[in-house]
């Protein structure tokens, strides 16, 4: 009876040590949740979902992503701020993947002031951004909306710089590959 409880024990333990040895070559704790779906790239850039839904009001359709960076580089990173007080950094919205020539009804419209310095971050720090995702409305554009303009597969891009610049539009931008997010959907919500 001894021999078969010790066999089973040790066969938890080698479990338990093996399970451990996989996460350890795996590069993160067992206990560390996946940042990325199977498959993907870890984005210096993440979303805080894959996928968005549209909400419609009578004028609007509505829908927001919550984007962090964390400066994973071993030194500072600068940002670009639309204003003084900005703790945030101005970012781009870019169609991508089978449909990335498509018009985009979403995208970020900035209305900075100038003369505002780029912001800094330091090593393993983090900056997020609300991301509006929606469109308004607009029955009399030509050509006119349709609906495949305000849905599809997009990335966030954050405007990061190399160097502090006195006037943030004026920085020498990090190449894409350093800013941009992993990519996520826009849908319409189901009825």
């Amino acid at each position: 009876m001894t021999g078969q409880f010790g066999r089973r024990a040790r066969l938890i333990a080698l479990f338990g040590v093996s399970v451990f040895l996989l996460a350890a070559c795996n590069g993160r704790p067992a206990s560390a949740p996946r940042t990325t779906p199977p498959g993907e790239t870890e984005a210096p850039v993440q979303t805080d979902a894959r996928i968005y839904y549209l909400e419609e009001s009578a004028d609007r359709f509505d829908a927001e992503a919550v984007a962090t960076y964390t400066n994973r580089t071993g030194r500072q990173v600068f940002f670009e701020r639309c204003k003084s007080d900005s703790q945030g950094p101005v970012y781009r919205i870019r169609r991508v993947g089978a449909n990335a020539d498509r018009r985009s009804l979403v995208f970020a419209v900035w209305a900075c002031v100038g003369g505002v310095p780029t912001g800094a971050l330091p090593p393993g720090g983090t900056l997020t951004a609300r991301v509006w995702l929606g469109s308004t409305k607009s029955p009399g554009a030509s050509p006119p909306d349709e609906p495949e303009d305000r849905i599809g597969t997009f990335q966030i891009t954050f405007e990061l710089c190399r160097e502090h610049a006195e006037e943030s539009g004026k920085c020498q931008a990090l190449p894409d590959s350093e800013r941009v997010s992993n990519e996520f959907e826009v849908r319409f919500k189901e009825q």
